[in-house]
Order: C-alpha cells, then sequence, then structure tokens
C-alpha cells in the first residue's frame, strides 16, 4: 500500500512539473506581436536591398550593352580602316609633254569636319567623317557574293543625330528613337563609282543624298568621332600632324605635296560613346533636338604648330566636361591604326 501512494504521489508531482515547464515556454501576445513586427522590418530591408540591386544591375547591365556596341563598331570601323587601299602607281605629269614621273590613282582617301566633306544637310552629319576604298568583296550583282571575297568596296563613317524609323521593323509601334549613331557607308562592287573620271567626291556625296543612302547604323550613343592623320611614330617627323584642320584628301592635295595619292601611314581614331540611360533621359528633355553638346564649335583644329595634338586634347576636355555637367555616364575610346597599304614617303 505505501509503495502504490509513493508512485501515485511521484506521478503527481512529475505531472506538475511538466505543467510548469510547458507553462514557462509559451509566448505572451505581447512577445509575438514584437516577434512579428521585427520579421517585418527585415522582409522590408531585405526586400529593398533586393530592388536596389535589381536596379543596379539592370543600369550596369545596359551600360555594358551600350558601351559594348560602340566597342564593337570601334573595332569594326578600325579593322577596315586598316585595310584601306589606294593601288598607287607612278605614272607621267603629262600624257603629251611629259617632265616627271608623280604618283597616281584612281582609288581615294579623304577625311576631314563633316562640314569640310559637305555632306549633305538632311544626314545631321556631326564632328568628323571619312571615306575610302577596302577589299571587303561585298557584291550585289547575282552571285557576285561566291566569286571574290577581296571585291573592292568604298567605305565610310560619320556620326549623325537623328530617329531610327528608316531602320527599324515595320511591326514595331513604340515610338521611334532618336539618337546619336555611328553610321558605316558601304557601296558595293557593282555599284563603286570611284573610278568615274572628273566624279570628284560624288563618288560618296551623291549616294549619301538618295532618300535611302546605303548605310546602315553600326551602334547608337556614339556622339562624337574624331580623325587625325599623321606620320608614323619612327622616321622623319615621328609622330607629326599631318593635317592641322584634320583635313587630308588624296586627291586635291597638289604634286609637290606628299599626301598626293598617299594614303596615311597611321590614322588616331576617337570615338566618344554615352550609354543608353543618359540617351533616354535626354530624349525625355530634348525631344527630338539633337542635345546641345558643343560639338559645331569642337575638333575643327587639332594643332597649330603640327607637332603636337594640344587642341584636340582641349576640345576632348571640353566635350568631357559638358558630359560631366549633364551627368552623362560616357567612354572614350582611343586607338592609332597603322594602314597596311601605305609606303608613305616626304618626297
Amino acid at each position: 500500500m505505501q509503495a502504490i501512494n509513493f508512485a501515485a504521489g511521484h506521478i503527481w508531482r512529475r505531472s506538475r512539473l511538466i505543467r510548469r515547464r510547458r507553462s514557462s515556454c509559451a509566448y505572451t501576445l505581447t512577445e509575438m506581436m514584437v516577434a512579428t513586427a521585427i520579421l517585418l522590418a527585415i522582409m522590408t530591408m531585405v526586400l529593398g536591398m533586393v530592388q536596389m540591386t535589381s536596379k543596379v544591375w539592370s543600369q550596369s547591365n545596359a551600360r555594358l550593352q551600350s558601351f559594348q556596341s560602340a566597342r564593337h563598331a570601334f573595332e569594326t570601323m578600325t579593322r577596315s580602316l586598316g585595310q584601306a587601299t589606294l593601288n598607287t602607281y607612278w605614272g607621267y605629269d603629262n600624257p603629251t609633254t611629259p617632265t616627271q614621273y608623280l604618283r597616281k590613282s584612281e582609288l581615294h582617301f579623304i577625311s576631314g569636319t563633316a562640314a569640310g566633306l559637305n555632306l549633305p544637310s538632311a544626314l545631321n552629319a556631326r564632328t568628323h567623317a571619312f571615306f575610302f576604298q577596302t577589299p571587303l568583296g561585298v557584291d550585289n550583282s547575282a552571285g557576285g557574293s561566291t566569286r571574290l571575297r577581296s571585291l573592292l568596296n568604298a567605305c565610310g563613317y560619320y556620326v549623325a543625330f537623328g530617329s531610327d524609323a528608316a531602320f527599324r521593323p515595320s511591326f514595331l509601334l513604340s515610338p521611334n528613337k532618336y539618337r546619336y549613331r555611328l553610321y558605316q557607308f558601304l557601296q558595293p562592287t557593282d555599284k563603286l563609282d570611284v573610278f568615274k573620271p572628273g566624279i570628284a567626291n560624288d563618288w560618296f556625296l551623291k549616294p549619301l543624298a538618295l532618300a535611302k543612302p546605303p548605310v546602315q547604323p553600326l551602334a547608337d550613343n556614339v556622339v562624337a568621332l574624331i580623325v587625325l592623320p599623321r606620320r608614323s611614330t619612327d622616321g622623319t617627323g615621328a609622330g607629326t600632324v599631318l593635317c592641322p584642320t584634320y583635313s587630308y584628301d588624296t586627291r586635291s592635295a597638289p604634286s609637290t605635296d606628299p599626301r598626293s595619292n598617299q594614303l596615311p601611314p597611321q590614322v588616331d581614331i576617337i570615338l566618344v560613346a554615352v550609354d543608353e540611360p543618359t540617351a533616354e533621359r535626354w530624349s525625355k528633355r530634348y525631344g527630338t533636338t539633337a542635345p546641345p553638346l558643343g560639338l559645331e564649335t569642337l575638333f575643327t583644329q587639332a594643332s597649330s604648330d603640327s607637332t603636337t595634338f594640344q587642341k584636340l586634347d582641349q576640345d576632348l576636355q571640353t566635350l568631357e566636361t559638358t558630359l560631366q555637367a549633364q551627368g552623362a555616364n560616357y567612354r572614350v575610346f582611343r586607338t592609332s591604326v597603322l594602314i597596311q597599304e601605305s609606303k608613305w614617303s616626304e618626297s
């Protein structure tokens, strides 16, 4: 009997201890409300961080894509320039009464400011442009693309501001985009006009004046193109400027000028591009009007002494300052292109 009483008492005390432990482990309503508030605060912070990270990633991705497009266009342009050719030969200065041999060529290399080259006003071209011949093998005649892949083409590059209406698919219903763009002029072999006598600069000016010129945009948001032919970094006059006003024309130079029918041995190419968020902000602010970057007064004089590029560097710094003042995210691409076919001689 005592054993039974002892066991019953033990069970009662243990059950009481268990009830006390359970009661001590329970949460009050106040504790639950505090815990819920803390959890909501943590979730709000995490959500904000996720949204911020997503926004930064989207902006970074947009910038990366914008600058990748500009970089690819820059590489395409410099690669084709490096293959430029004139097919120069020696001939009499006068076929009836010859007195000396002169360099001659039916091909043409020309560069300079868009205004100096008299590009059609409808293009709305800015800063510089250049045009030349290069063996790209583009031929639109029947079966032409399968015959020779090194056929000669007329090629050129310029920057212009305008709409993308002429280049976008007709099924897109979104508004036209007004942007600065880098354009490539490409004349196929079967349409090549450079060999026509007395045509001067019409081999590229007339096609550019057509309602649908043979051009295509290489990259959006390229705001400036600067082209500076100069001597190579070795030899006589190493690295000096060949054209202080940026103007280089293998046809217009007099026979006594070493530039006559000679490709420049080296060409400095500078490309300035902004990202798409910057261009979108400009579009909302200026609409169909080109953002005021002061390009009309820049890059008209490269040097005052033909030995340094101080004016070019000053103008480039002025443009960068303008872009920074407008909060633009931009990149400057710069390189020197050695033209393989150049056989430069000072005489």
